[in-house]
C-alpha cells in the first residue's frame, strides 16, 4: 500500500511572517483500482484518510478517516460516500432495517450535497436551518419524530461561517436533499486537482497501477493571500 507523511517543520524555525509564504511540495502516491484513483495520506498524528476519484470524470466518490489507537482496530468514518453494505450472515438474528432513514454525502458539482434516505413524512413536516453558535445544520420535523445534526467538516476545517441564506432543501421520493455552495477555496482544489489527474490519464494508465501526484502543502495558519484547504490540519494550497 502507499503513505505519504506529511510533518510540520518546527514552529521555533518560523515567524508568522515567513510561514505565510512557505509552501512546501508533496509527492502523495495513488493507485489505480477498479476504476477509481486512491489516494492515502497519513498525517503527523498517524490520523489517515483515503480519497477515491472516478478515474475519467475525477468526481470525488468517497473520502474516509480513520483515527489512530493504541488498543484495537479503529473503523473508517465516511466524510463523502458510505460504507460497503455487509451481507447478512445465515447464523445472524439481529439485521440492520434497511427502512431506517439513512445519511449519506454526496457532492454534486460546485455545491456541497447531504441525502437522507428513507424519510416518509410530508414535505411541510420537514424543517432546515442553521445552527450560528455551533456552526451545524440541523435538520428537524415539526411532529418531533426526527432530528439530526449535520456538519461540514470543508468549512470547519476552512473556519468559514456557514451562511443560513446560502442553505437550500428539496423533498423528493422519501429523500431530503440539502444543498449548500463550495467556498472559492475548495473549487479552486478541485480544479487543481483535476488539473493533475488530466495530466496522469494522458499516460493511460491500467489497473494496479502506482501514480505520483505533486501536492502543495502549507505547514501553517491560513494566509489572506492563500487559497487554501485544510485537510486534517494540514493545508493544500493553490495561489492565485
Amino acid at each position: 500500500f502507499f503513505f505519504l507523511m506529511i510533518r510540520r517543520p518546527p514552529r521555533s524555525t518560523q515567524s508568522r511572517s515567513s510561514a505565510a509564504s512557505d509552501v512546501y511540495k508533496r509527492q502523495v502516491s495513488s493507485i489505480v483500482l477498479g476504476g477509481r484513483r486512491r489516494l492515502h495520506y497519513v498525517f503527523e498524528d498517524k490520523t489517515e484518510m483515503t480519497e477515491e476519484y472516478d478515474l475519467k470524470t475525477h468526481e470525488l466518490l468517497v473520502r474516509k478517516w480513520k483515527k489512530p489507537s493504541t488498543f484495537k482496530e479503529t473503523a473508517w468514518e465516511f466524510e463523502i460516500g458510505e460504507p460497503p453494505q455487509k451481507a447478512a450472515k445465515e447464523d445472524e438474528v439481529l439485521i440492520v432495517s434497511t427502512q431506517n432513514p439513512i445519511f449519506v454525502r454526496k457532492d454534486a458539482e460546485g455545491i456541497f450535497q447531504f441525502r437522507i434516505r428513507n424519510l416518509t413524512y410530508p414535505a411541510d413536516v420537514y424543517e432546515v436551518n442553521v445552527d450560528e453558535e455551533k456552526q451545524l445544520i440541523i435538520v428537524s420535523t415539526k411532529n418531533k419524530k426526527y432530528f439530526k445534526r449535520i456538519e461540514v467538516p470543508d468549512i470547519k476545517r476552512l473556519e468559514i461561517p456557514l451562511e443560513p441564506k446560502k442553505l437550500d432543501w428539496a423533498y423528493k421520493n422519501n429523500t431530503l436533499v440539502i444543498s449548500y455552495p463550495k467556498p472559492d477555496q475548495v473549487l479552486k482544489h478541485e480544479e487543481y486537482l483535476e488539473e493533475e489527474f488530466e495530466k496522469l490519464n494522458k499516460k493511460k494508465p491500467k489497473e494496479g497501477d502506482i501514480e505520483s501526484i505533486t501536492c502543495l502543502l502549507y505547514t501553517s495558519d491560513a494566509a489572506d493571500d492563500l487559497l487554501c484547504v485544510d485537510l486534517g490540519g494540514r493545508r493544500i494550497i493553490k495561489k492565485k
